[in-house]
């Protein structure tokens, strides 16, 4: 967004969270869905569409065309798969089309179905998976780019595009004013992300039942802190019942939690893209502590981040951080200055996503 609204008039057309766009748009168009019911469920069983996609009546319809037709778009840039939905029956005739391509979507649902813990949502991600892939296919062929956020998407993305049609647009997030003075902190450790999503519930479960009781062997006063949005109910009891863990929701800002944070730990197993949390915790210079899928794409190395993929090494990893402050204060230091020198977003995302727009169209 902060590269798009250097250079263009930006209109942004969202069913999700549309009171916290107009800080980073200028303009905002929201609509409501319907209302759930019967029929709405049942069309939403037939549908070729993914059960999870939002749904546009004829009125929010009609009143989105009319503030899309007084904008007079020149591109429309589809972020989120399951937007595409009902963006493709908003999009004028002729307006140029950029898929923003977060993750290989048909690839994350097969992951998604395979985590899933109760039958319902193994059922519901099993139907989404064939439909979304399905979508996905649909949506990289009609765009005339497609935008990915690393080497391994644009490779699969490029077979269903063609490469001609493809960028590699890292993911970042912008360079944080102040870092966290690491040595200054105390033994606490931090899991930051979205707690009804498969592998972050998947993630946690590992850490709480099978690392941290080990961790706290090594380190009894260290504590926990799990931040997300949306905790599922199994895992909120999970979090709340276990020793020295405290869960932390809908956190507005987590600066405070960062610069008071000795290590942040990503225990992710499966999932797709790359994991904007990890960048989070680089730009703030604390230590990380990630298995190989959470840091895949993400070109980092040992003197960087402590990569660990086995519960002992995990284990060993912040029991280390968690009590010498000086390997953790190196560590985070190290990581701080390759956030900044190569991988922030002003360094890594801006300059690709310039070349990208500023590009020949149908080139």
């Amino acid at each position: 967004m902060t590269a798009l609204k250097a250079g263009h008039d930006v209109t942004i057309v969202t069913p999700w969270g549309a009171e916290l766009l107009h800080e980073t748009a200028p303009r905002v168009v929201p609509f409501r869905q319907p209302h759930p019911y019967p029929l709405l469920a049942a069309m939403k069983v037939v549908s070729r569409h993914p059960l999870r996609s939002p749904r546009i009546g004829p009125r929010a319809r009609h009143e989105v065309l009319r503030a899309v037709d007084a904008f007079e778009p020149d591109v429309a840039v589809v972020s989120e798969i399951m937007s595409w939905s009902f963006a493709q029956r908003l999009i004028p005739p002729g307006v140029r089309l950029v898929y923003d391509a977060q993750n290989v979507e048909g690839a994350l649902f097969r992951d998604m179905t395979a985590l899933a813990r109760t039958r319902l949502d193994r059922l519901t991600f099993a139907v989404d998976t064939r439909r979304v892939a399905r979508a996905e296919r649909q949506l990289a062929k009609s765009a005339e780019q497609v935008l990915c956020v690393s080497g391994d998407d644009a490779q699969i993305l490029a077979s269903i595009a063609g490469h001609d049609r493809v960028r590699v647009v890292p993911n970042s997030v912008p360079t944080p004013d102040s870092a966290t003075d690491v040595e200054s902190t105390e033994g606490r450790a931090l899991f930051v992300g979205t707690l009804d999503y498969p592998p972050n519930v998947a993630a946690v479960t590992e850490l709480v039942e099978h690392i941290w009781p080990a961790v706290l062997r090594a380190s009894p006063n260290s504590e926990l802190h799990v931040v997300g949005r949306r905790p599922t109910p199994a895992l909120r009891r999970l979090v709340e019942a276990a020793p020295n863990v405290t869960l932390h929701i809908d956190i507005a800002d987590l600066t405070p939690h960062y610069h008071s944070t000795r290590v942040v730990v990503t225990p992710i197993r499966r999932g797709g893209g790359t994991k904007l949390k990890v960048f989070e915790a680089l730009s703030f210079g604390v230590p990380v502590v990630a298995t190989s899928e959470a840091l895949n794409g993400i070109p980092v190395d040992a003197s960087e981040v402590a990569r660990a993929d086995s519960v002992e090494e995990i284990v060993d990893a912040l029991a280390t951080l968690l009590t010498d402050r000086v390997t953790a204060s190196a560590l985070g230091r190290r990581a701080r200055n390759a956030f900044v020198d190569r991988l922030s977003w002003e360094a890594a995302a801006l300059p690709p996503l310039d070349k990208a727009l500023a590009r020949p169209w149908g080139c």
